[in-house]
């Protein structure tokens, strides 16, 4: 019997353990999911799009410390959706959870906000288990120190293939030496109820003669010389060595996404950089995410594909950038560990406000993206008109100067954790 075959099992029989702990309640399906929302195992029949959004606002809800261990979501018709948080006992992170739809007048026998149902337990702690088998079977992470001490030697290494010409080594040796800073762009919820910060990381020069621009001209002569991910590592190292020397500023749930360059979807060693050094770091899953352009998707579908499992298996959510509708939209929909759309600035210029297609294009994508449990974002609004059109139709998140200009990314270790401008 294989790995897979086994674990299906295992989870078959939490499964029918936790309905048969719950015998005078009407449970209509129940379906156990991983720490990233997908589903690991269904009782009966598919998930509708009200079910995925009970688990997206589930998946909110859960994050960080001091979560509820349960919460409800009324799905009309007499059903509800009652789901229970399944955490590590070691640190109370977020390992998976448990949805039950049950009879509306049976979510008081579940259990509450403030406490499992004493049936469930046995189950809950067995599907930790579970998990738990799982995650280890996947992170087979060798173990890495941190070159917190030697960031000078955290660069890609050079490029392999074409030979390395005078000229491109001192290239890279320049690469490895030029000044940046991280800053910080808030994403403004436009529902409440959210309970993560997000931020999208931008990279910043620190040269006297261009501060606090970004290096635009600088990324792209990298990217068309093969030497991208001297980049992408060296804000990776700076990020994560930042975030472990400041445990406070992560204390409220945080997601921070930085924007990947081509050449690092096309390494290998990059990924294994990456889940090595966040192995390493012990930082919660899911607080660092990676964007990776629609554009890339749609090219190099295979590969993304690739980068996006491996991404997710090291705990790293994926978010899709400049997404418009495009013939190879289920592919790039479809990606492991995908959690976010950022629309692309076309789409949510300020003409789509006299454009009713493009309003039913934004909808439209603001419903796709709730069937497959992601949230979407709409970027570069720079008024509150644009905002308000955009909340109607479905967006979830805003991100524009106006509502957040980009801080520096020691300001979130003040007491006071920057927010948004509300405009």
């Amino acid at each position: 019997m294989g790995e897979g075959e086994h674990s299906e099992k295992n989870l078959t029989a939490i499964g029918r353990e936790a309905i048969a702990a719950l015998p005078d309640v009407r449970i209509y399906s129940l379906s156990l999911h991983d720490d990233q929302g997908d589903i690991l195992w269904l009782s009966e029949g598919a998930m509708g799009p009200d079910e995925h959004s009970a688990v997206r606002a589930a998946m909110e809800a859960f994050a960080g410390q001091n979560a509820p261990a349960m919460v409800d979501y009324d799905l009309g018709d007499g059903r509800c959706a009652a789901l229970v948080r399944v955490a590590d006992k070691a640190d109370d992170s977020l390992v998976g959870l448990v949805m039950f739809i049950v009879d509306t007048r049976n979510v008081p026998r579940i259990g509450s906000t403030d406490r499992i149902a004493p049936e469930l337990k046995a189950s809950v702690r067995s599907f930790a288990g579970e998990l738990g088998v799982r995650a280890t079977q996947t992170m087979k992470i060798p173990a890495f120190v941190l070159p917190e001490k030697e960031k000078a030697k955290a660069g890609a290494p050079r490029p392999a293939g074409p030979p390395v010409t005078p000229a491109l080594d001192r290239y890279y040796a320049a690469l490895m030496k030029v000044p940046f800073a991280l800053y910080l762009q808030r994403l403004l919820p436009l529902t409440a109820g959210s309970r993560i910060r997000r931020y999208e990381v931008l990279l910043r020069s620190k040269s006297e003669l261009a501060p606090d621009v970004a290096p635009h001209a600088m990324l792209r002569s990298a990217v068309e010389k093969g030497l991208g991910t001297v980049i992408d590592r060296r804000v990776v190292v700076d990020l994560i060595t930042w975030l472990r020397n400041h445990p406070a500023s992560w204390q409220q749930p945080l997601l921070l996404s930085v924007n990947l360059t081509s050449t690092a979807i096309a390494d290998d060693n990059f990924l294994r950089f990456v889940a090595m050094c966040l192995e390493k770091s012990k930082l919660p899953k899911g607080m660092l995410a990676f964007e990776i352009a629609s554009e890339q998707a749609y090219k190099h579908p295979e590969r993304v594909a690739h980068v996006a499992r491996t991404l997710s298996a090291a705990g790293c959510p994926i978010v899709i950038d400049d997404f418009e509708i495009h013939e190879g939209s289920d592919i790039v929909l479809n990606l492991r560990g995908a959690r976010m759309i950022k629309l692309s600035a076309n789409l949510t210029s300020p003409e789509f406000r006299k454009s009713k297609a493009q309003q039913a294009i934004i909808a439209g994508i603001a419903q796709m993206a709730r069937v497959t449990g992601m949230h979407t974002v709409a970027k570069r609004v720079e008024s509150r008109e644009d905002r308000t059109w955009l909340k109607a139709l479905g967006i979830d998140f805003v991100q524009g100067n106006a509502f957040g200009t980009p801080i520096p990314l020691e300001q979130l270790a003040a007491p006071a954790a920057p927010t948004a401008q509300q405009g």
